[in-house]
């Protein structure tokens, strides 16, 4: 929202005025409606921590990205890479066998593979302007 709307939202929200507020707030809406967003990927970006399932969408939302693959990696990335990772960086002992380890390895690599195509074919086809 531009500064000049959201001080308009504010004066709205700030009235007494009942009618006049809803009308007001209507054309509001219609008019962040028709403004197209002005998202600051790099300055949400600076204020998040560690990388999980939801800011990885929020990414790839911006990117343009089909979010249907990535949908059924999300607990694998939230609990399975995420979880194991901070508890490692907390001091935690982890024990796991070497299957279990090749395939969340195996499974990396492919969700990896699968973003830079993605990432290449979005940047092709123009879907983050989208």
């Amino acid at each position: 929202m531009g500064p000049m709307l959201k001080a308009k939202f504010d004066d709205i929200v700030g009235s007494k005025r009942s009618f006049k507020l809803w009308h007001e707030g209507s054309e509001l809406v219609k008019k962040l409606a028709d403004e197209k967003p002005k998202i600051s990927l790099f300055g949400r970006l600076s204020h998040v921590g560690n990388l999980n399932y939801d800011v990885f969408s929020e990414i790839a939302y911006v990117c343009g990205l089909d979010m249907t693959y990535y949908e059924t990696k999300k607990n694998f990335i939230d609990e399975i890479i995420v979880a194991k990772r901070n508890k490692v960086a907390h001091g935690e002992f982890l024990q796991s066998d070497e299957a279990e380890i090749v395939e969340a390895i195996d499974l990396v690599i492919e969700i990896m593979r699968t973003l830079k195509t993605d990432l290449e074919n979005g940047a092709v086809l123009k879907s983050y302007l989208n």
